[in-house]
């Protein structure tokens, strides 16, 4: 597999990066949160909440070819909105774009990231050096868990 291009989300990216995010929300999340958490989330990622979140913070897509397969954000120093494709899952992409923005939020200044993690996402933050700092209870959109990282590059 070649390696993706990282670039900044335009606004003609949102509807393939909100049905992306769905995906993974179904294909992945579901064996850690119940279906009320599940149709919960789906809501909270509609077309329409995504849109006003473009506009508050920094977002970036993984394209292979012209298919976007990975999304992440961030706004200061925190990670949001990290997903990968089901399909491109394991094969280095989140990896990449966790990179990149690490050093988007070091070079503002920061020498520590910090996100919230789903309890799916949380042995992957470990492998790339998060260490969990909190857990929160949240019974609409599912427990989380704080984590935080030092960045320096």
């Amino acid at each position: 597999m070649s390696e993706p291009i990282i670039r900044k989300m335009e606004i003609d990216d949102l509807e393939e990066s909100v049905a992306l995010i769905r995906r993974v929300i179904i294909a992945s999340n579901s064996k850690d949160y119940s279906e009320n958490v599940i149709k919960n989330l789906l809501n909270h990622y509609s077309l329409s909440n995504f849109k006003n979140l473009y506009f508050k913070r920094n977002f970036y897509i993984a394209l292979l070819g012209n298919r976007i397969v990975g999304t992440i954000a961030f706004e200061d120093d925190t990670v949001y909105s990290l997903f990968v494709d089901p399909a491109y899952q394991k094969k280095g992409i989140g990896r990449t774009l966790l990179k990149k923005i690490e050093e988007y939020i070091y070079n503002l200044g920061y020498n520590k990231a910090k996100l919230s993690a789903s309890l799916t996402a949380v042995p992957f933050y470990k492998i790339t050096g998060y260490i969990e700092k909190k857990r929160l209870r949240n019974y609409e959109l599912g427990d989380v868990i704080l984590m935080e990282k030092i960045i320096s590059f």
